[in-house]
C-alpha cells in the first residue's frame, strides 16, 4: 500500500480485507451488520477490536510514502497517523450521532486497559469463551442467534443488541456470573498477592455472616435464624462476606476487599451515569461490610472493576501495591484482573447463546 498508486492496490486491499472478515467471522461466530464492522474497524482505544481496512487506508499509506521520500529540508512529511487518527474519530463521531447506547459502550471499551485482553498472548483462553468475549466486546449476535433472545437467569426477552449487555449483570444467571466470573477475579488478585510474598486469605471466616432477605442486614450465624424466621419468613438467609484479605506486613497494613462489577453498559442502566453507578456500588458495599471489619483495625476496600475492564483509581492503587510488591509492572496484574473478567464475561454469552440454542430445538 506504501509503494503503489491507490488505483493499482485497489483490487488486492479488497480481496484482502475480504479474507480477513472471513476469518474475523470464522473465529468469532459473529453476526455483523455494517455499522458494526465500522466498529470492529476501531483501534482499542477508540473502543473498537482493530480490525483494520486496507481498502480505507491504502490512500492514507501512499501518501504519507510518497511525502516522506519526496519530502525537502525544514517542511514536515504527512504523517499517516495523523489522518488514519482523523479517520477513526470521525467514524466514531458518525456511530454515535444517534445511537446512546453504543456511544456508552465505546466510552467503556476505550476507557484506559479495557482492551488489553485483546492482545496479551500469554493469556489462556477457552476459544469458544474468547469468541463470545468479542461478542460481547461488540455487542454484535453469534450468527445463529435470532433477533430475540431470552435471558438465562431472569427467563426475559430482549433484542439480540440488549441481551448480551444484560445478562453479565443479572443476578439469576447463576455460575456464569457469581463462580466463573467473580471468583476467578477474587482468585486472580489473591494469586498475584501471594505471588509477591503476601500473606493473604480468602474470604476470611472471622467476618463470614448472613444476609437476611427481607431487610438486607448482616447477621452472625447464631442470630441469623431467629431474626429471618420474623423479617423474611419462607425465605433462606444468603451466606455473605469480604472476598480476601491481603496483608502487606513492611507497612503494617491488612486490606480486606471485596469484589464488585459494575455492568454500566446493561439497559437498566441506561440512564445512570457511570461515576453514579460505581458511588452506589462502593457505598452500599461499604455499608455492608466496613463496620465489622474497621471492628479488627483492618481497612476495607471495594475493589471495583467495570464490566468491560476499566479498574477505577482506588482499586488501580490497591493493584499497584501487589505490582511494587512483585517487582512487576502494575500492568501486568491488571491484566490478570482483566482476563478473568473477561473470561467470564465470554462464558456468559456462550451460555447465553446455548441456552436459547437449546430452547429452540426443544421447540
Amino acid at each position: 500500500m506504501r509503494t503503489h498508486d491507490p488505483d493499482t492496490s485497489a483490487d488486492a486491499c479488497t480481496w484482502f480485507d475480504g479474507r480477513v472478515r472471513d476469518t474475523f467471522r470464522a473465529i468469532t461466530q459473529a453476526r455483523l451488520d455494517d455499522n458494526d464492522w465500522l466498529v470492529a474497524g476501531l483501534p482499542p482505544r477508540h473502543g473498537g477490536v482493530g480490525l483494520y481496512t486496507a481498502s480505507v487506508f491504502r490512500s492514507a499509506a501512499f501518501q504519507a510514502s510518497h511525502d516522506a521520500a519526496c519530502a525537502t529540508e525544514g517542511v514536515p512529511a504527512c504523517a499517516q497517523s495523523v489522518a488514519v487518527e482523523e479517520h477513526f474519530k470521525e467514524v466514531r463521531s458518525k456511530l454515535v450521532a444517534n445511537d446512546p447506547a453504543l456511544e456508552r459502550l465505546l466510552t467503556e471499551c476505550s476507557q484506559r486497559g479495557a482492551g488489553s485482553w485483546l492482545t496479551d498472548i500469554h493469556a489462556s483462553w477457552s476459544p469458544t469463551h474468547f469468541a463470545a468475549a468479542v461478542r460481547h466486546r461488540l455487542n454484535v449476535p453469534h450468527k445463529d442467534d435470532p433477533d430475540v433472545l431470552l435471558c438465562p437467569g431472569c427467563r426475559r426477552t430482549f433484542p439480540a443488541k440488549q441481551i448480551y449487555q444484560h445478562a453479565p449483570g443479572c443476578v439469576r444467571v447463576s455460575g456464569a456470573n457469581a463462580s466463573t466470573k467473580h471468583n476467578a477475579i477474587v482468585l486472580a488478585v489473591l494469586n498475584d498477592a501471594k505471588s509477591a510474598g503476601l500473606t493473604t486469605t480468602r474470604e476470611p471466616r472471622e467476618f463470614a455472616s448472613y444476609q437476611c432477605r427481607g431487610c438486607h442486614r448482616l447477621f452472625p450465624p447464631d442470630l441469623v435464624t431467629e431474626h429471618a424466621a420474623k423479617c423474611a419468613p419462607h425465605t433462606k438467609p444468603r451466606h455473605s462476606g469480604p472476598d480476601g484479605r491481603v496483608i502487606f506486613a513492611d507497612e503494617d497494613d491488612s486490606v480486606v476487599f471485596d469484589v464488585t462489577v459494575i455492568h454500566s453498559t446493561a439497559p437498566s442502566h441506561a440512564r445512570t451515569e457511570r461515576a453514579q453507578l460505581l458511588k452506589d456500588k462502593v457505598q452500599a458495599k461499604t455499608k455492608l461490610y466496613e463496620g465489622m471489619v474497621s471492628a479488627s483495625s483492618e481497612r476495607f476496600l471495594v475493589l471495583a472493576i467495570y464490566s468491560h475492564g476499566a479498574i477505577p483509581i482506588e482499586s488501580r492503587a490497591f493493584l499497584q501495591r501487589i505490582a511494587d510488591m512483585k517487582e512487576v509492572p502494575r500492568a501486568d496484574v491488571e491484566a490478570a484482573v482483566t482476563n478473568a473478567l473477561q473470561r467470564g464475561n465470554g462464558a456468559n454469552a456462550d451460555r447465553v447463546h446455548r441456552y436459547n440454542l437449546i430452547a429452540r430445538r426443544r421447540g
